[in-house]
């Protein structure tokens, strides 16, 4: 799998954010960020490759972020769930990459 650098206390998620029917790698972390690492298909060695930037999405989450990514509404975009260090869950509707 490609090398995706993401810092410490990493918190990943596989789902489709692109709508491409492939699993896209969104990691949350210690740095109030969340990123969208997009899948670019298998490489020769039959393993994903991600793109090597994430990009961030369109939300102010807290530190040590853990992301859940799930079309709540039925609208067909994916809102997101944050899960934070002190217990707390933030609803974001309809997140989009930045």
């Amino acid at each position: 799998m490609a090398g995706v650098e993401v810092g410490a206390r990493s918190v990943p998620e596989l789902v489709d954010a692109e709508g491409n029917g492939r699993l896209d790698l969104v990691v949350g972390g210690r740095d109030s960020r969340i990123l969208v690492f997009e899948n670019l298909g298998l490489g020769t060695d039959g393993l994903p490759r991600f793109r090597e930037e994430g990009t961030e999405l369109e939300a102010a989450v807290p530190r040590l972020a853990a992301p859940r990514l799930v079309d709540l509404s039925g609208n067909g975009r994916l809102d997101l769930l944050v899960g934070s260090r002190d217990g707390g869950v933030t609803f974001f509707r309809n997140v989009r990459p930045r």
